[in-house]
């Protein structure tokens, strides 16, 4: 009994220091950054935020821009790597197979328990879409009812939204990265009654499909702050990203890019500088 408990201690010791010695070893993603001076992105494809060509493969987006700006006022560059969902983007960032998540990544608690967020670089105004044929809902109390079949994406931000803003609503789920635009395609051929999500996602299908879809009102149903994320244990690779992005910010950066695809206040909301300039100070320089 004695010997038994003693080689059970050893094993476990052992065991241990096997794990120790691993993790010692193993390079940290802001250790691997830092001497090759290169970010592995991964990337959700969202509309206006984050594209991919299909014959190029360039990337583009105003989150793609400011991805780039963020790395280049480091003196990093940007390796736009994997294609995930946002149901699985912790995987890849735990293995150590990229070293951040760079598309719109809205935090949540749930989210908070598998990865680290940098701060928001801007903040999305959430709607409520529907056909653009559709007259039932003069409020947001309308569609919270059994009859509404509300279309999500698995795993998505907007997912966790629709649930709370419609929960008697049914859910009609489509597979983790699904594209925004098809659940907007869903929505105009009469799959689903309503979509929660941003203007980010549903102006480039607007553009393409005249007419078809449209918000229910005028007033958002709130706000959410996109960052990025990396793994659980990159404090370090979370503080970098964030000073540079507090750089853009101060510089004007993120608001020339915002300004670059046409988006004002009404659509999506810009974080202010740390500090306010003087009025009469303003032109000086």
């Amino acid at each position: 009994m004695v010997r038994n408990i003693f080689l059970s201690l050893i094993l476990c010791l052992v065991s241990v220091s096997s794990y120790a010695a691993y993790a010692a070893d193993k390079e940290s993603a802001y250790d691997r950054v830092m001497r090759t001076n290169i970010l592995r992105c991964a990337y959700g494809l969202t509309g206006d935020a984050v594209e991919k060509d299909p014959v190029s493969g360039d990337m583009s987006g105003y989150t793609v821009d400011i991805v780039n700006a963020m790395a280049a006022e480091i003196g990093w560059t940007v390796e736009w790597q994997d294609e995930v969902g946002y149901g699985d983007f912790a995987e890849g960032l735990t293995s150590g197979r990229y070293d951040a998540f760079c598309g719109a990544m809205v935090a949540s608690s749930a989210r908070a328990r598998v990865a680290k967020f940098t701060r928001p670089y801007m903040g999305y105004l959430t709607f409520a879409y529907v056909r653009g044929d559709e007259n039932r809902f003069s409020s947001y109390l309308d569609i919270d009812n059994p009859n509404i079949k509300a279309g999500v994406t698995d795993g998505e931000i907007y997912q966790i939204l629709s649930r709370k803003y419609f929960p008697k609503a049914v859910e009609v789920s489509s597979p983790n990265m699904t594209p925004p635009s098809q659940l907007f395609m869903d929505l105009e051929y009469g799959k689903v009654d309503v979509v929660v999500h941003n203007p980010g996602a549903a102006i480039p299908f607007d553009k393409m499909h005249p007419g078809k879809i449209k918000r229910v009102l005028l007033t958002p149903l709130g706000i959410t702050a996109p960052g990025f994320a990396v793994g659980s244990h990159e404090g370090d690779l979370r503080d970098v990203l964030d000073i540079a992005l507090v750089q853009l910010q101060n510089l004007g950066v993120i608001d020339s890019i915002l300004d670059k695809y046409g988006y004002d206040d009404t659509q999506m909301y810009r974080l202010s500088p740390l500090f306010d300039v003087p009025n009469d100070m303003a032109g000086e320089n």
